[in-house]
């Protein structure tokens, strides 16, 4: 089976000596865990696009396991990665969304959700990214029941 899909990535770690697994949630597929082969040596071609707060279009095959084979950043939210608060915030926002989502299910209300407060952080003044901080939780919790 193939995915070919946009994704969030949520969290990104190492696996083995040069694989990293990587956690998305997915526009058309919902959460989804992959293998990326060899992405943990420093020149590796999808390395950079497969790191959390990273919005990617991404494709994975699945034979045994899901293993990512193209991945092509489309957002890198450079506002939020030039400020430590909203980059902290939205990575403890990524982390939530990453152990609270567990089905590979569609659901086009929270790939938006998911998407607006990214976008909510990237562009909110620095005094303001606890308030978008706890919207972004109550309104994970709300939409996951």
């Amino acid at each position: 089976m193939e995915y070919r899909t946009q994704a969030v990535v949520l969290k990104s770690a190492d696996l083995g000596e040069a694989d990293r697994l990587v956690s998305f949630y997915t526009r058309d597929y919902g959460r989804l865990d992959a293998v990326a082969i060899g992405e943990s040596r420093i020149k590796a071609k999808l390395a950079s696009n497969l790191e959390p707060l990273a919005l990617s279009y991404a494709e994975l095959a699945e034979k045994n396991r899901k293993i990512i084979t193209t991945a092509m950043e489309l957002e890198s939210f450079r506002n939020i990665r030039g400020d430590f608060h909203k980059l902290e915030a939205a990575l403890v926002f990524l982390n939530r969304c990453e152990r609270l989502i567990i089905a590979p299910e569609r659901d086009e209300r929270l790939w938006k959700f998911i998407l607006s407060v990214l976008h909510a952080f990237e562009r909110v003044k620095a005094e303001r990214v606890p308030l978008v901080a706890t919207y972004a939780t109550f309104g994970l919790i709300t939409m996951l029941g």
